[in-house]
């Protein structure tokens, strides 16, 4: 019925229907998109919000679009990512998705005030999203690990604690220590973007991390970028450093010639293996002086690198 009237008469009728029903999920879904065209965003934005409140309905890409749109449009960066990779996984696991090599498709054209398009391609053996927050490359085949072969864990460089260091031996008048510059860190590179970008979604969305710094910069030597996979001087690598707001528990296991560790927060998880060496050592050796450390996460394919700053409180080591 609400089909048959002009779009203000449709918001009353559905806006009545869901004072009658509260969970009336079509009604809900129809009148967020009423809103969206409409351009009441805000509006929107709460609708949809109800709609997919609790991961429902999370599973229809086209359902998706529109929530997309409104999170943009309003500015809401890290939500919007969080429901692209919604978007991607439910469009990945879709009947729709009967792409073949060297084909390509359209798969969201939202427009009112601005326009975001997000395409897909399929070349080579993976993926390529084309969205508005950038390229995102998803193997056809991906392996059930969603890390890179390449990690490393060990000790590096941390510019505040050196900067620190050289104030305290220029007003001291003691020789500069490299010993207290150091920080533990474990290194993650992804070559899967959309495990990247569920990852971080996650700890963003759950509120487990809060964002500290965020930049784009052009790396220009090669200090340091070897831990990182294909990336080199002259690429413009985007940053983001966030600190833990809530427990989680990483927990090292440590084997005769390896190193596990793993992430749980409630039913999330993540693992990664290290070779155990003198990187290990050196972790070990400095974490005991240490009031945290880094796990740095890096996306082979975004250049995107994220630092989250750990307190040892949630760390546990334990000889297996």
């Amino acid at each position: 019925m609400s089909k048959l009237c002009p779009l203000h008469e449709e918001v009353d009728y559905l806006e009545k229907v869901l004072q009658l029903d509260t969970n009336h999920m079509k009604a809900r879904y129809k009148l967020s998109e009423d809103y969206r065209l409409m351009g009441l965003n805000r509006e929107a934005y709460n609708s949809y919000k109800i709609y997919f409140q609790k991961g429902v309905h999370e599973s229809d890409w086209k359902e998706l679009a529109g929530y997309i749109y409104c999170l943009l449009n309003l500015g809401k960066q890290d939500e919007a990512e969080a429901y692209i990779t919604f978007f991607i996984k439910a469009f990945l696991q879709s009947r729709e998705n009967r792409l073949k090599e060297h084909e390509s498709m359209v798969l969201m054209d939202c427009g009112k005030d601005n326009i975001y398009v997000i395409s897909c391609m399929m070349l080579s053996g993976c993926y390529y999203f084309e969205t508005p927050i950038g390229q995102i490359k998803v193997p056809v085949r991906s392996r059930s690990v969603p890390l890179s072969d390449k990690t490393f864990i060990g000790v590096i460089p941390d510019w505040f604690l050196a900067m620190n260091e050289n104030l305290n031996a220029s007003i001291s008048g003691k020789n500069f220590d490299i010993e207290v510059t150091w920080k533990p860190v474990l290194v993650t590179n992804y070559q899967n973007d959309f495990d990247f970008l569920a990852f971080k979604s996650y700890l963003v969305t759950n509120k487990i991390i809060a964002i500290n710094h965020d930049w784009v910069e052009t790396v220009e030597n090669e200090e340091g970028i070897a831990l990182y996979d294909g990336l080199k001087t002259g690429d413009q690598l985007h940053y983001i450093e966030y600190i833990v707001n809530t427990g989680i528990d990483i927990h090292i296991f440590e084997y005769e010639s390896r190193i596990q560790v793993d992430l749980q927060y409630l039913e999330m998880k993540s693992n990664a293996s290290f070779i155990k060496g003198r990187g290990y050592f050196s972790f070990k050796r400095v974490l005991q002086q240490s009031t945290g450390f880094s796990w740095i996460i890096y996306s082979v394919n975004r250049k995107e690198m994220i630092e989250i700053r750990i307190p040892t409180t949630y760390l546990k080591i334990d000889c297996c």
